[in-house]
Formats: structure tokens, sequence, C-alpha cells
């Protein structure tokens, strides 16, 4: 699409990717919490991960940008490029509001590399300078660094019945066996059928994922009946599945595989806008009134924390599936504008279909319906043991490579208490693996960010007996504007029988991602838990480990820092206040700008 308005060079927030730095110097807020580690955008606000793919070799991730602040408001496609998803490099914005169907903003999407007309293809969503949404297609002519809208667009315009025009968006286009088998049960089998998901809620009843399908990505049918559905206020398993709210957005589909490929389910990915959480929907296609819907056999969270507006897509040269997600600030914007940006990237994680083996199925506990599925199950003398599948979730190989600096190396550690080391980070990495003593429930956990004073501190807890995992961060900021409160998510380690008669815990892997206000934890590659922290003392910058109650061995324990940068061609990117010359000239290239997105708009095609 295009990008004139990119070109306006505001002096106050945006940098060019391809502008020559100055001599001024950043603002010293600039870089207090700024992460290295983490994708975000040069400066201002940003928020979705939008169309990751693979473009002849090159990885392109487009994401939800503000070139004018760092606030929300004038959505943008920001772009970076990358070959091997850990490094990336800034490119100039992909996608602006430019005609009468995204005059308002340029929404969420996804992209196909080989899509219309067998060009990278992005299906987004519009927004009207009415404030309605509607969906739209681009293409690329130069493998994805720029966009043409010249199409039959939009290439939805209304919503159905009963479903509001502000509220149904972030489309998402996927190809499917066996969603083509399903519905030729229903007798509207198409081999060459695309299917588009839209995110939306029907009024006073619950959120909506609508279905709709094509043979040639422009002219879409809607199905009768939602691809998904959940009534207001509805969870799988209060504990272990999230709940569900009035609208859901960000859809994505996968068919996930276990790693020996011998089995798969289909995968729903939404984002559910009340708890700002991802639930994540594995199930069976039904026939639902000359339909399909999917059917959940099991339902959780992608995250527990801050990880929000998911997009994923399939790594195939690594034959992987990769889903990012947004995190927002969580400072009550605080100082946001001296700061100079807000939000970014979590670490890409890879997803699959996990099974666990010789799980003892204690009380018939796994029987109930939750966040897991059993798929074949023995019984011995005295214990039912299953095979249990969830999704898996872990980071993305090649993360720890960033890591320039082994800083502790440690194996079978055992104390009771607290045990602080000497070496001082920002941003770093905690990679452990634990035994807990059968018969033992140790509190245990992680310290990290503090000073030597313990002014500052936040603790991650792992409680065996109420099954969570906590990050306290009551002491996180000595700032009381910010957000203090925990950030909390189930977990419940397995016990394990190998051969029907002795029964152990599960060992335990636990990887901890620090990198300056970003907290991620992941477990046993089911579980990640997302928060912000924001330390205010130069010395904050410690870390360790307490044990509460015997019981527990680290039989390893390493910590890497010194993380490159994830963008390591970017330059300074905030600067000093503008002159009073560079004031007028921003005010009247502003001026040309909006007269051009108000008045020089193409006029509305005729849309077959």
């Amino acid at each position: 699409m295009a990008s004139d308005s990119y070109t306006i060079n505001m002096k106050d927030y945006t940098l060019l990717p391809n502008e020559e730095p100055n001599n001024r110097p950043l603002k010293p807020s600039f870089q207090t919490f700024r992460p290295i580690y983490h994708f975000q955008p040069p400066k201002n606000w940003m928020n979705d991960p939008n169309a990751p793919m693979l473009i002849n070799g090159t990885y392109h991730m487009y994401y939800q940008f503000n070139p004018w602040g760092v606030g929300w408001g004038n959505m943008h496609w920001g772009h970076a490029t990358s070959t091997d998803m850990l490094t990336w490099k800034d490119q100039p914005i992909a996608l602006s509001p430019s005609v009468y169907y995204d005059k308002s903003h340029v929404y969420s999407g996804m992209g196909i590399s080989k899509g219309y007309k067998g060009l990278p293809t992005i299906f987004y969503t519009g927004i009207t300078d009415h404030g309605r949404e509607v969906q739209a297609l681009a293409v690329s002519h130069d493998e994805g660094y720029s966009w043409v809208d010249k199409l039959p667009n939009p290439i939805i315009s209304t919503p159905p019945k009963n479903y509001s025009p502000n509220c149904w968006r972030d489309p998402y286009v996927f190809q499917s066996t066996v969603l083509d088998d399903a519905f030729a049960k229903v007798g509207k089998s198409n081999p060459e059928s695309y299917y588009l998901l839209l995110g939306s809620g029907e009024n006073n009843v619950g959120g909506r994922i609508l279905l709709y399908q094509s043979t040639d990505m422009v002219n879409w049918i809607y199905q009768p009946h939602p691809y998904f559905a959940a009534t207001d206020h509805y969870s799988f398993n209060k504990k272990f599945s999230p709940p569900f709210g009035p609208f859901l957005e960000m859809p994505n589909h996968a068919r996930l595989s276990t790693l020996d490929k011998k089995t798969s389910l289909e995968f729903l990915f939404v984002s559910e806008t009340r708890a700002t959480l991802v639930p994540w929907i594995a199930g069976d296609y039904v026939e639902h009134e000359g339909s399909i819907q999917l059917q959940p056999l099991m339902i959780g969270a992608l995250d527990w924390g801050m990880f929000y507006a998911s997009e994923q897509f399939y790594d195939e040269p690594n034959d992987r599936f990769v889903i990012w997600g947004w995190v927002t600030e969580d400072d009550n914007g605080v100082d946001r504008d001296a700061k100079g940006w807000a939000g970014m990237l979590g670490l890409p994680r890879e997803i699959y279909l996990l099974q666990t083996n010789n799980v003892v199925n204690r009380k018939k506990k796994y029987n109930e319906k939750g966040s897991w599925l059993i798929n074949e199950s023995k019984t011995t003398e005295s214990l039912e043991i299953v095979e249990l599948q969830t999704l898996g979730i872990r980071p993305m190989k090649g993360i720890n490579n960033l890591a320039q600096t082994l800083l502790v190396n440690i194996s079978n550690m055992k104390f009771q208490g607290m045990r602080m080391f000497t070496e001082q980070t920002k941003s770093f990495s905690i990679d452990t693996e634990l035994t807990i003593q059968n018969g033992m429930s140790p509190i245990f956990g992680f310290i990290v960010r503090a000073n030597s004073k313990h002014e500052e501190e936040t603790r991650i807890v792992y409680d065996q007996v109420k099954n969570e995992v906590r990050i306290i961060r009551q002491k996180s900021s000595l700032n009381r504007r910010m957000i203090h409160h925990d950030e909390v998510g189930p977990f419940e380690l397995y016990e394990i029988s190998n051969d029907g008669i002795r029964v152990d815990n599960e060992k335990l892997h636990i990887q901890v991602f620090v990198d300056n206000s970003i907290i991620e934890v992941f477990i046993n590659d089911r579980f990640a838990l997302t928060t912000r922290i924001y330390p205010t003392l130069d010395d904050s910058q410690l870390f360790g480990v307490f044990v509460e109650e015997p019981g527990v061995t680290f039989d390893s324990f390493v910590v890497r820092s010194n993380f490159k940068s994830v963008f390591p061609d970017r330059v300074s990117q905030r600067e000093e206040p503008m002159s009073w010359w560079e004031r007028i000239k921003w005010f009247f290239l502003s001026l040309f700008f909006w007269y051009k997105k108000l008045f020089a708009s193409p006029a509305a095609p005729d849309v077959p």
C-alpha cells in the first residue's frame, strides 16, 4: 500500500530506517527500561505482531505501529526482516492508512508467502473514515518490502447479522484437508478451498470466531454458524483453563503434531479482550446445522501473564510452528512521553502437541476436562497410567546463543534459605533443572533485579501445594505509581511411573528470561508466564535463589548474560526536543499529510 506518510520525518517521534543519525544525545529515560534481546520498533508505540512469514529465505515481521507517538493510534504496519528470527533489521513502514477502506487505521492481519495469484499476500482489517471495520488484502511484487492495494477491496465489507461492524476483525486465512473432509460430510467440499477466520462477539452472548470459505481469496462465503463459540464468563476448567469474555480477536489456526509426528490435533488460538489472555482450543470438527464447528477437547492458556494478540506461522525450513505475542507496558502511563516508546514482542516460542508418557492418573483427576487430553491409558494393580497431551510451548531454539557471557554454571546445588550471587546484570537468562524429593512439597524460586538491601526485588515463586507459579511484584519498583500486583498462573507437576509400581515426581526444567523490564518464565515446555517490572535503583541488578524448605536439588543451574541486541544495526533513536524551525517544518508537513489523507485518496472501486 501507499506509504507517502512515512516520508514525513517527525523528529520528535520517528526514526526512519534509512535516516542518517545526527549527533544529538539520547534522552536518559529512553534506555532506562529498554530491553536488549526483545523485538521492538525504533521508537513509539507498538502492539500486535502481524503476518510473520518467510519469503525467499527472508523472514518478515510486521507489527501494529504508531509513527506519530507513544500512545495507541494512527495504526500503520511497521516492518523488520531477518535471516534467523533472532536478529532483525528495520525496514520502512509497510502499510499506511491511504484509501477509503483503511483511511483511519490499518489493523491486524496475517500473511501467505504464495497467496493471491501466487504472490505474497496479506489479509488485514481496515478502518474506514466512518470507523467501520472491513476486510482487505494486498499483494507484494518485491518479496514483501512493499504492498499494492489496487485490488477488489474490501473483500468482505459488512459483518453477518447480529454482529457489530466495529467488532469483527483480524482475518486469518488457511487451507486444511481436515476441514475439507469435515465440510464434505455436509455437502460443501472443495479441495481448493481457503478458509478465513474473523474474531468477533455477539452482543450479550459471548465471543465468536466467524468462518468464511473461498476458492479465489476474493469472494468469500459466510458459513452460517460460528467456527467457535463461547458464552460470556465460560471456563472449561476453573483453575487450568482461562475464562472467555464477550469478544474474541486475533484468531489463528494450526494443526499441531507430536514431535514424533504420530498424533496431531486442530488448534485455535484467540485473544480474549477482558482478561487479555490468549486461550488455545484443541478439538475435533463436528457438524452443526449444515456447517462445521470446532468442538473443544481441551482448552488452556498460551501464557498466564502479559502475552497477548498472538500470531503464529509454520517455519517450513525448520519444520516448526513459531508464535509471537505483544507485551504491553504495565506502568500506568508514567513518564511514557519522556521514555519515547511503549510495547514489545515477547520471545518467539515454538508450539507443538506435547505428549507425556507414564503419567499417574491419581483419583482419575485427568478424566476431568481441562488443559490436557488422555490419549491412552492402562491400569496396573495399583495405578492408572496415562499418555497425557497438551500444548507444548518453549522458547525458540537459539535465543540463548545471543548471550556472550556465562555467569554461573553450578551442578548438584542443595541448600535451604537464600543464596544471592555477586554478579550484576539487568538482562540475563536462567536455565535450571531440578529434582523434588518424593513426598516433599518445598516452596522455592528466584530473585531478580534486586538491590543489595532488597528494597527492590522481584520474586518468582513455585508453590507445589497450590500448583501455581507466582511472580511477586510488590517490591519490583520504588515508584509506587507503577503497577505492583502479582502475576500468577497454574502449573501442576506430574507424577511419573515408568514401571507401574514406583512413583516419582516429574523432573522440573525452568527457564527464566529477564530483559531489563520484562520477565518470561517457561516450565517443562507446557507453561509460560510473562510480566513487566520497572526497578528504579541503579544497583537493582542482583539475582539469586531461595528455598524455603528442604527437598529440592538444583541438578544444574546456568545463568547467561551480555546478550547481543536483536537489532544490531539500529542507531540512536530518541532525540532531544525539536528546534523551533523543526517544529514549524513539522507543522506544514503534517498539514500536507492530512490534506492528502482527506482529499487525495482514490475513490472506492466497484467491488465484484
